[in-house]
């Protein structure tokens, strides 16, 4: 097969899972074709989210895309019922996902809800997350086959008086499956990282959910392309830092040093917004700190954001590979995936 083919190949089994997911290719991936790679992380991480219920899933979509003011995304996803306590646990977390405690999960599993569907309605609000984080730094026209979404009533929430960083995991790790060593994935992320990160491993009687992230890691995060493998990792970790996650502030400052680079030290020491020495010129992670600091005044989000910034790539596409990893980010911005069941440190 030629290498052209072999493209068309892939473009064709990419736009034939979104279309089995939307009924068509909404312009939110039309305006990310010129990296292929992108929108197939994606539609691997829908297939796996709608492949584990979608009647659940698509309402949940529609609950984080009003929480975060995404008119794009609530047209995507029409309203739909959602489960009383699970929309006050989504809306927490979609809101204020640093604030998420062991209680709010035990207060979903008195209500008969397992925790195989709070994993999936997790993975439902980490996709919305990450979808609106791409709809607030890609703008996409409103595809014709949609219809402006409706509002529906949101419970109020009072504001936290500060970040929840109780001990987890919050799952009930005794009963998961243990994950083999034979499972591609595992393969891969001993590879990238030197050991298997208790935050896939509390995701264990998931494998499918499990390997779609990887892929999209294999896709977007790993690769030298457009971003460096470097630059990609400053991003994850000052968004990290700007979510009050210290599990992957530890992670990524890892993984930097073994890169051969020594995170700033008031990222290394402080889970606070992170300011950055002039002589880092990390353009990207001031942008992707911007997507996710100012997420809900989305016209701060400027074409002069992403000027700034330009001048950094070497690449004359330079959209969406600063949003996608930012879309990628942790705790309540989006998804490396779904931190929120809390990890015991290594």
């Amino acid at each position: 097969m030629s290498g052209a083919s072999a493209i068309e190949g892939q473009q064709h089994t990419v736009d034939s899972r979104l279309v089995a997911a939307y009924g068509f290719v909404p312009n939110i991936f039309r305006a990310q074709m010129t990296v292929e790679r992108v929108v197939d992380a994606e539609a691997c991480l829908i297939e796996a989210v709608f492949g584990a219920g979608k009647r659940l899933a698509v309402p949940v979509l529609h609950v984080v895309a009003q929480v975060r003011g995404s008119n794009y995304c609530r047209a995507l996803f029409p309203s739909g019922d959602v489960h009383d306590p699970l929309t006050m646990f989504v809306v927490k977390l979609a809101r204020y996902g640093p604030w998420i405690s062991k209680g709010d999960v035990e207060e979903l599993r008195v209500t008969g809800i397992n925790d195989g569907e709070i994993l999936h309605a997790i993975a439902a609000t980490a996709l919305g997350q990450m979808l609106c984080t791409l709809e607030l730094g890609l703008r996409p026209a409103l595809d014709m086959e949609l219809s402006p979404g409706g509002a529906i009533q949101l419970p109020k929430l009072r504001v936290p008086a500060g970040p929840n960083s109780p001990a987890g995991p919050y799952l009930n790790t005794e009963t998961t499956v243990a994950l083999g060593i034979d499972f591609r994935p595992c393969a891969v992320l001993r590879e990238q990282f030197g050991f298997l990160p208790n935050l896939f491993k509390v995701q264990a009687d998931s494998p499918e959910l499990l390997e779609a992230e990887v892929r999209a890691l294999e896709l977007v995060l790993f690769p030298e392309e457009h971003l460096s493998r470097v630059q990609k990792e400053f991003i994850q970790l000052t968004l990290a830092a700007a979510n009050f996650s210290s599990y992957l502030v530890a992670l990524h400052s890892q993984v930097l040093e073994i890169l051969g680079l020594s995170p700033p030290t008031r990222l290394r020491t402080t889970i606070a917004a992170p300011t950055f020495p002039r002589r880092t010129k990390l353009s990207w992670a001031k942008f992707a700190s911007s997507l996710v600091l100012r997420r809900n005044s989305p016209p701060l989000i400027s074409r002069l954001c992403v000027a700034r910034a330009s001048p950094r790539l070497k690449s004359s596409r330079p959209l969406p590979w600063p949003v996608w990893p930012t879309s990628l980010a942790p705790c309540s911005s989006g998804w490396v995936p779904f931190p929120i069941f809390r990890c015991a440190a290594h």
